[in-house]
């Protein structure tokens, strides 16, 4: 039984405990009941509808079971039904996440030395109130029986992974790997890809696009979450170290992410509120002047990082 949750407490992760003899089918059931049980409990926090934060941590829960289902797609594929379900939920989520940021961080920020002609008091309101809405949207998302169905589909799934499957199947044979050596060849395969992808956007004279620096944000944020899962079976000094590289890239490229999405909603508020022209446009400069010193702090925390090894396991 899950427990009881006391007013405006948040979840966060648990860790995930992995042995070096487990099996891949023991071990990946391991990890996703994991991250399961993390969005159970912070489905019990945002019942209380009480504290933005909690859907701030669900949001980071369900990217952590996501990341862990495609991590395992090839040996364990979700239904596109659910996998649907899922990222349709997580947009909800993320979306609610960036409004109560640019309305509750950016514009408060923005306020404090932008003239007061500009009203960006005015154009905060404005924020706050499609913040609530977006809010309530997710908090509604959750609390419907259409969440509680599909989690209990992922349950059912992962129970029943692997049973109809004949002892000779392909698919078999990987589910019988020690997950060791399964680990550690998924976490080469994110280190090429992450290599890829890194190599190419900083050779560029020029700064990188949005959309390239999210493409780059979302394999740095995969490789992490591999490394914490599979972070019992790789020596504790060496893990930590790496993960440490892999954490100052993510959060670089977080500001860099959220200075990019405010200017997009901001856009967006233009087109509904055009008399909010000249505070909007005052507020993107802003936001994207303070993700400038972020690309210049890029550079070496990649160089940090492409210089490092992937950890031996134990």
């Amino acid at each position: 039984m899950l427990p009881q949750v006391k007013q405006s407490a948040t979840v966060k992760i648990h860790e995930v405990k992995l042995r070096r003899k487990m099996k891949a089918e023991s071990a990946v059931k391991t990890i996703i009941r994991n991250c399961l049980r993390q969005v159970q409990e912070n489905k019990l926090a945002m019942q209380l509808r009480d504290n933005p934060e909690h859907i701030r941590q669900m949001h980071i829960s369900l990217r952590r079971l996501l990341s862990a289902l495609e991590l395992f797609n090839e040996i364990a594929p979700l239904s596109t039904t659910l996998q649907t379900d899922l990222d349709n939920l997580s947009l909800k989520l993320g979306l609610a996440r960036d409004w109560r940021v640019l309305s509750d961080s950016s514009l408060i920020e923005i306020e404090a030395i932008a003239p007061a002609e500009l009203k960006i008091s005015t154009l905060g309101k404005t924020a706050l109130n499609i913040t609530n809405k977006e809010e309530k949207n997710a908090y509604d998302a959750v609390s419907k029986n259409g969440f509680s169905q599909m989690m209990s589909a992922l349950s059912n799934w992962l129970e029943q992974e692997k049973s109809a499957e004949p002892d000779n199947s392909h698919k078999n044979k990987k589910w019988s790997k020690k997950i060791p050596h399964l680990a550690k060849k998924i976490l080469m395969r994110q280190q090429r890809h992450l290599l890829k992808i890194g190599n190419h956007l900083l050779k560029q004279d020029k700064d990188a696009n949005p959309s390239e620096n999210h493409k780059f944000r979302i394999a740095v944020k995969r490789s992490r979450y591999s490394c914490i899962f599979f972070r019992d079976l790789f020596p504790k000094k060496d893990m930590d170290r790496y993960l440490a590289s892999l954490s100052a890239l993510q959060d670089n490229l977080g500001v860099s992410n959220d200075a990019a999405v405010a200017e997009i909603l901001l856009l967006d508020l233009i087109q509904d509120k055009p008399d909010h022209l000249a505070s909007c446009n005052f507020s993107r400069g802003y936001v994207l002047s303070q993700s400038i010193p972020q690309q210049h702090k890029l550079r070496p925390l990649w160089k940090l990082y492409k210089h490092m090894n992937l950890p031996d396991l134990k």
